[in-house]
């Protein structure tokens, strides 16, 4: 009887022993998959911290007016003054120009419902009676 229990306890040394270590190996791995993804994480926030300085570099109000100072005569802009600026509805709405003659135009007060109008009845789905 007492084989039995020291086979039996040494079989569960062996089994504890291939479970510790299959967990360390396991562990580890899962911590050099979270270094890697730290390393990628700072070097995407590196990355990010470069596009922030070459956007504000490239929108700095002192760089885009030397631009425009050196291109006024091919953008063929105009200063800003307040008789140049306009209301809404002077403002012409640009046409579309795909080519296409428009089919029909809809107005918005077909689409609003009568007043006084009843509703369209229901149809009744197959199968259901009155009450």
């Amino acid at each position: 009887m007492r084989g039995v229990i020291y086979l039996f306890s040494i079989f569960m040394v062996v089994v504890a022993a291939y479970w510790s270590y299959s967990v360390t190996y396991k562990t580890q791995d899962k911590l050099e998959v979270a270094e890697k993804l730290r390393r990628e994480i700072g070097r995407e926030r590196q990355a990010i911290a470069v596009l922030r300085a070459d956007w504000a570099y490239l929108n700095a109000p002192e760089r885009l007016e030397m631009l425009v100072a050196q291109n006024v005569s091919r953008l063929g802009l105009k200063p800003m003054i307040p008789e140049r600026f306009a209301e809404l509805y002077e403002i012409d709405p640009p046409q579309p120009d795909d080519g296409m003659e428009p089919v029909a135009i809809i107005g918005l007060d077909d689409l609003t419902p009568r007043l006084g109008a009843s509703p369209a009845p229901m149809p009744r789905p197959v199968g259901v009676r009155n009450r």
